[in-house]
């Protein structure tokens, strides 16, 4: 018999919220009542509110504690302190918001989903709204990334997604960036990691692939019809090529994220309290960035097939001949 799925903190936080809200706007409904329109057992209940009425016990005099919980009878009651006026963002939070926003009006294809418009037009006021109280320019002074290398190309697989139509695509491979033509059943294209995919049934390969949107340099929408799943695959579905290049990183323990912020092959502990991970390589420029990020936090152990020794050092060199060849640049 498979075990139920664990549930998550994030779930049990918003079932909690949920419940406290609930309770709170009536005058003492019976455990009964509350667990039956819930949709959870009495003893989840009381073991929810039981949690939430302690949050804030370790404060001066139980001064914050914003959730006060008693019980008469069968009945329950619930009192909120400090929910009865929406939160302050911080600037930090605002421009995090803001940026959000922008990226979302910014993508390719946007000004197209009619469906859409009055929801993008109210975002769009929302947005100038919050760019008054920070202010700030969205147009000038926000350089949002979407990670979009060509935008008619994105488009185009937009367009083959929502038709339901297969596309014809000219894409890099990894290994050695030459171009290959392909046909795809397009499944979705989504946002994942700071880049966008595609995911479909590659009719060369004969099999479900995931393609780098930054890798298609071409893309034509083709009149044929295409059946999807009902449950298409996304970032759950995210291989890399089988012929990508592997490499193999020793991490010091302060760079222990990138095991956890990468889809990684094997991640294994070393002698010295670090971490030895292999990853896909996307790209080479990909891993110069991330080398150049870590610093002497990573070291190269090996590469498959090889690469240059020290893509960090190189990449390094090049961006700086660059900045110094810059006009007024010493």
């Amino acid at each position: 018999m498979t075990p139920a799925p664990r549930e998550t903190a994030a779930a049990r936080l918003q079932r909690i919220l949920t419940e406290l809200l609930w309770i709170a706007e009536r005058d003492g409904p019976t455990w009964d009542e509350a667990a039956a329109h819930l949709g959870v057992d009495v003893e989840v209940l009381r073991a929810d509110l039981t949690l939430a009425s302690m949050i804030g016990a370790d404060s001066d005099d139980y001064l914050d504690m914003p959730v006060e919980l008693y019980t008469e009878g069968d009945r329950v009651h619930v009192t909120l302190h400090g929910f009865d006026r929406p939160l302050r963002l911080t600037p930090a939070e605002a421009l995090v918001l803001l940026v959000a926003a922008q990226a979302r009006v910014d993508r390719p294809g946007s000004a197209d989903d009619s469906d859409d418009e009055p929801a993008a037009d109210a975002l769009t006021r929302a947005l100038d709204k919050v760019a008054r109280l920070l202010g700030v320019d969205p147009g000038s002074d926000l350089d949002v990334d979407l990670g979009i290398r060509d935008a008619a190309v994105f488009d185009a697989l937009r367009r083959a997604v929502d038709g339901r139509r297969a596309v014809e695509i000219e894409h890099l491979r990894v290994a050695d960036d030459a171009r290959t033509t392909r046909v795809v059943e397009p499944w979705t294209v989504f946002r994942d990691g700071g880049g966008w995919y595609l995911t479909g049934h590659c009719r060369r390969a004969g099999a479900e692939r995931v393609f780098r949107v930054d890798r298609i340099v071409a893309a034509r929408v083709l009149d044929e019809p295409v059946d999807v799943p009902a449950d298409p695959p996304t970032a759950a579905a995210l291989r890399p090529d089988a012929d990508a290049p592997r490499l193999v990183l020793d991490l010091a323990p302060d760079a222990r994220w990138v095991a956890e912020s990468y889809p990684t092959e094997s991640v294994e502990p070393t002698v010295d309290g670090g971490t030895r991970i292999t990853l896909a390589v996307t790209s080479v420029g990909w891993a110069e960035r991330l080398l150049l990020r870590l610093g002497p936090l990573a070291t190269v152990v090996r590469a498959d097939p090889p690469m240059d020794a020290d893509l960090a050092r190189a990449a390094a060199e090049r961006i700086l001949a660059r900045y110094e060849g810059e006009p007024g640049r010493r």
